[in-house]
């Protein structure tokens, strides 16, 4: 983390202090997000630009409202969102404004609520979601 980051997120919550991961395998690029909110997302938006453009985004705080703005997901344009969320869960993640903005970058949605499990299996070229059951 350099001084501006520092000197940023040292004033943020902790959920807004949660880094992130990307992963660049072959021509393929993931990008696995804590539980940021929208404030920090869109400081990585403006000071990383380019940098968060990926195939695979693990979206931002299970899919809670109050991450993944449309203009952050917009900069990473991910084809497919994997949203790791508790069935049931008491927090009613995810939202449906977040699952609507999702839909609305056409990016395919993979929920561990719904789907239990994701399985993807990655060449380096091409990123196919795998059936986990038949796995």
């Amino acid at each position: 983390m350099n001084d501006i980051d520092k000197k940023y997120f040292n004033k943020l919550s902790t959920n807004n202090n949660s880094g992130f991961l990307k992963i660049v395998y072959g021509n393929d690029s993931y990008l696995f997000l804590g539980d940021m909110g929208k404030k920090a997302e869109r400081y990585y938006r403006n000071y990383y630009k380019g940098f968060l453009n990926v195939d695979v985004l693990k979206v931002s705080h299970h899919g809670s409202n109050s991450s993944s703005e449309y203009e952050f997901l917009k900069a990473v344009t991910p084809k497919y969102s994997l949203i790791s969320v508790g069935l049931q869960n008491k927090f009613h993640h995810p939202s449906t404004f977040v699952i609507n903005e999702l839909k609305s970058i056409n990016s395919k949605i993979f929920r561990t609520d719904l789907d239990r499990a994701v399985l993807l299996r990655d060449d380096g070229s091409v990123i196919k979601n795998i059936d986990w059951r038949n796995y």
